[in-house]
């Protein structure tokens, strides 16, 4: 891959964009990473952000969005992805069941924060 100019836009924590992170740090590669604040996101990013949602990269110019498919096209990119289709195969259904980890965890995060809500009016 020749060095295209990439920027990533997400809020400012790891999350769904630490992934696309990490594989630029393992590849050696530069990359811009742009960072907003929650507030900001909403005020100013938002409705620039492709499908409402981040993260999201621009690739000279270009405009990608959806954090796995982000992270699975630069993997390919830098070499990363298997020697062979199995070997995709595998590193696929690992990243698959990372994101469903996220996702419940993430559920029980919210669980929780709903909880401590509950107990705060309670007293």
């Amino acid at each position: 891959m020749s060095s295209p100019k990439v920027k990533l836009f997400y809020i400012d924590y790891m999350g769904r964009a630490e992934m696309i992170r990490l594989l630029f740090a393992a590849a050696g590669k530069p990359f811009e990473d742009i960072r907003f604040s929650l507030e900001d996101w909403s005020a100013t990013w938002k409705s620039k952000a492709p499908f409402g949602t981040s993260p999201w990269v621009e690739v000279d110019g270009e405009v990608y969005a959806q954090s796995i498919a982000i992270a699975n096209y630069f993997a390919k990119e830098f070499g990363f992805f298997g020697k062979n289709n199995k070997e995709a195969l595998h590193i696929e259904q690992m990243v698959n069941l990372i994101q469903d980890l996220v996702v419940k965890a993430a559920s029980i995060d919210d669980q929780y924060e709903d909880q401590e809500k509950h107990v705060e009016t309670a007293d």
